[in-house]
């Protein structure tokens, strides 16, 4: 369970956020409204999160052996190459995240996606449980991801692979989605060797219970893995908790028409 982001709502409003947690804290009568993410309790009304485990307790062969034909096979193929390095940050420094922030803000930019959340990984740093992964070939890192420890569990937060900035480089791009699958493996074995059993990729788009073919469901689904689900809420605590909370409820329903 991560403990971060405490901060004021509209001035008046104190609240925090909560990742990863198996069940409702005890009230903290110092927050107004606690915000739940990635929880695995469920509590109305919520937003359903999608996602999908990989069990690290597997041994090394079971695990490659658990992952689909093309992903053995793409994995293998990229292990051969001797000037691809996947770098083990354990301890990022500052300097480390802006490093990472600038990368991945530059495919943000491309991708019209959100910038990085750097005020939460440097949160998540200052509680050493963040890792970022680097794989690097050609003297250029061509894929980055942080990952968040959270007991037993390390979760892919974010990242991006150079795809969008070598689309022109006959020699890199062919070898962008090898390096981003042979990348994630690596990193479960990093993981694994530190007695972390469960591998979660942070997302899959469900439809009707089943995940959506194609897309990055189609890379994450060749891991093999279970398919989770986690919630997101809030909770107030107080009197002005309980009103922001009625105020945003009644706001969503004027938004959505009903």
């Amino acid at each position: 369970m991560l403990e971060v982001n405490h901060r004021k709502i509209i001035g008046i409003i104190s609240s925090k956020d909560i990742y990863y947690a198996d069940s409702l804290q005890q009230p903290d009568r110092k927050c107004d409204v606690v915000h739940y993410r990635h929880c695995s309790k469920k509590m109305e009304p919520c937003i359903e999160f999608h996602t999908l485990y990989i069990d690290l307790t597997q041994s090394e062969e079971e695990l490659l052996n658990s992952f689909g034909r093309n992903t053995r096979r793409y994995i293998r193929q990229i292990a051969k190459r001797e000037d691809l390095e996947i770098k083990f940050i354990e301890q990022p420094t500052k300097i480390d995240l802006e490093k990472f922030a600038a990368y991945y803000n530059k495919f943000a930019m491309l991708k019209n996606i959100y910038k990085c959340p750097e005020h939460f990984l440097n949160e998540v740093a200052a509680l050493e449980q963040l890792v970022i992964i680097r794989a690097v070939m050609f003297e250029k890192i061509l894929a980055q991801f942080a990952f968040v420890i959270d007991e037993e569990r390390v979760i892919v937060y974010c990242g991006c692979t150079a795809r969008l900035f070598c689309y022109v480089d006959p020699e890199i791009f062919p070898l962008i989605k090898l390096i981003h699958l042979f990348m994630d493996y690596q990193a479960m074995l990093f993981f694994k060797s530190r007695n972390i059993k469960v591998f979660d990729f942070c997302g899959l788009v469900v439809e009707n219970g089943r995940a959506v073919p194609g897309g990055p469901n189609q890379y994450k689904l060749g891991f093999g893995g279970q398919q989770a689900v986690e919630y997101h809420f809030v909770v107030p605590y107080t009197l002005k908790g309980h009103l922001f909370c009625w105020l945003k409820n009644w706001r969503n329903r004027i938004m959505a028409g009903k």
